[in-house]
């Protein structure tokens, strides 16, 4: 795969060694307005847990990450609360029916459509997606998707897409 406008090749990247990945996270995220302003210790514990539980991905190009995703598997009601601001504890997000997503981070559109397909295969199988859209300015707004139907349409659509952009 492409991004659009160069030539680097981007990879999305799920299984590197624990510390590894929580180094490029921690890297890539203290640059970012929204993380910055967020403890250390608040932004350091969700990235363990979410790489310890392997609920995570970074995009990559010639080893420079240029984006990071987070989630867990949150029961519906602990999602919920979520939402309204209540924290999520790391043995809250092993299991649930609601995909949350705690952390994204993106330097482009490419990166973020990217992530995004790996994400729908992810998270077919579960009923909601939730995340909060985090402002600069310490404003969050709540999101809710349901997971319907159209998923594996957007899946099978994402799969032809990346064949016909391999094709010579």
């Amino acid at each position: 795969m492409r991004t659009s406008g160069t030539t680097r090749a981007l990879k999305i990247v799920t299984d590197l060694e624990p510390a590894r990945a929580l180094g490029l996270a921690v890297s890539s995220l203290m640059h970012t307005p929204v993380f910055a302003r967020h403890s250390f210790a608040t932004v350091a514990v969700g990235l363990v847990n979410q790489i310890n539980r392997k609920h995570y991905m970074l995009a990559m190009s010639e080893g420079e990450v240029l984006g990071f995703l987070g989630w867990g598997f949150v029961p519906e009601d602990k999602a919920e609360a979520w939402l309204q601001g209540a924290d999520l504890r790391d043995q809250d997000c092993n299991a649930g029916d609601v995909l949350v997503i705690t952390a994204w981070s993106s330097e482009s559109l490419d990166v973020t459509m990217a992530m995004l397909r790996c994400l729908r295969e992810i998270g077919r199988n579960q009923k909601n997606v939730y995340f909060k859209r985090a402002y600069p300015d310490g404003r969050a707004r709540p999101g809710r998707l349901s997971v319907n139907a159209f998923i594996e349409t957007h899946i099978r659509a994402a799969k032809r897409g990346a064949k016909d952009q391999s094709s010579p």
